[in-house]
């Protein structure tokens, strides 16, 4: 989660169906991945999970498949 794929799943989470109902703090989420890859915090297993859900979320409940 330190390279390309942490970026895209932050990038992903963000642009979620969830994400646009803004039931969480999606700058505290930032700030997760800030000081996981700066190495101050170990968040992998919190991000994938909110990247799960969020991906869950547009699939199953929004509609919307991924590429």
């Amino acid at each position: 989660f330190r390279g390309d794929l942490g970026e895209r799943a932050q990038r992903e989470i963000r642009e979620s169906s969830l994400a646009e109902r803004g039931l969480l703090d999606y700058d505290a989420i930032d700030g997760l991945w800030a000081q996981h890859r700066s190495g101050r915090g170990e968040w992998a297993f919190q991000l994938w999970n909110i990247y799960n859900v969020s991906v869950w979320h547009d699939l199953w409940v929004a509609g919307r498949a991924r590429a």
